[in-house]
């Protein structure tokens, strides 16, 4: 596995791939109990193409791709909000403009009358 990969899948800013902590797959005695951390140059290659690994970085990208859509998602939200909010507030303006124009009207019309 490429850094590049790791890094984009794996590792994050707070937790970078150097500390992320798996359990060690190719030990069968009470060590693979513990976790170890990943270091790529390390890793035994035995490891990364295990089935649960490729099944786990299969997983992580298509977590990554659906926080990635999410992401956009919640972009357009915000824009259509903003974008809503900006007509409902120029509808406001337009409405009590014309309300206004209304009132007008109407003391003028009563001033004519008396």
């Amino acid at each position: 596995m490429d850094s590049e990969l790791m890094h984009s899948i794996v590792g994050s800013y707070l937790k970078p791939p150097e500390r992320v902590f798996v359990p060690s797959f190719t030990e069968n005695d009470e060590s693979a109990q513990t976790h170890h951390p990943v270091n790529l140059e390390v890793t035994s290659p035995k490891m990364l193409q295990s089935p649960n690994s490729q099944a786990l970085i299969l997983a992580l990208k298509a977590l990554q791709e659906k926080i990635h859509r999410l992401e956009l998602e919640r972009t357009q939200a915000e824009d259509n909000l903003n974008i809503l909010s900006r007509e409902a507030a120029q509808y406001k303006q337009a409405l009590e403009s014309e309300t206004n124009e209304r009132n007008l009207a109407q003391q003028e019309l009563m001033k004519q009358k008396k």
